[in-house]
């Protein structure tokens, strides 16, 4: 009995997919709220990415420099384009400076960051 505890519990830490937490950050705390923390989410509703970011806000913050919408776009890079807004940015595309909106952008899951 104590060896058939003992083989389930070390096939759960041994196991090839471990349950393992999302990093602890603002952005990964809003896209936990937002899409589950699919950095890949295109549902068709016109919001991609973790962030759940629209191409208006992907573009004004300069996101196509990465990738041509935010779920073709890396974690790192999405979270990079969210920071621009966040604290504020010289946006290349409009040619002015972007003001810093904080976390105002994700009115119901900004409270998470």
């Amino acid at each position: 009995m104590i060896n058939s505890i003992a083989l389930f519990l070390a096939s759960l830490f041994f196991s090839s997919h471990p349950f393992v937490m999302p990093p602890n950050q603002p952005f990964d705390r809003i896209a936990g709220c937002e899409s589950h923390w699919d950095w890949s989410a295109n549902t068709g509703n016109g919001y991609y990415g973790g962030t759940q970011d629209n191409m208006q806000f992907w573009l004004e913050y300069d996101g196509n420099e990465f990738a041509p919408r935010p779920d073709l776009a890396s974690r790192t890079d999405q979270i990079a384009v969210d920071m621009r807004a966040r604290d504020g940015y010289f946006s290349l595309n409009l040619n002015q400076y972007e003001a810093p909106r904080g976390y105002r952008p994700w009115p119901n899951c900004g409270r998470f960051a």
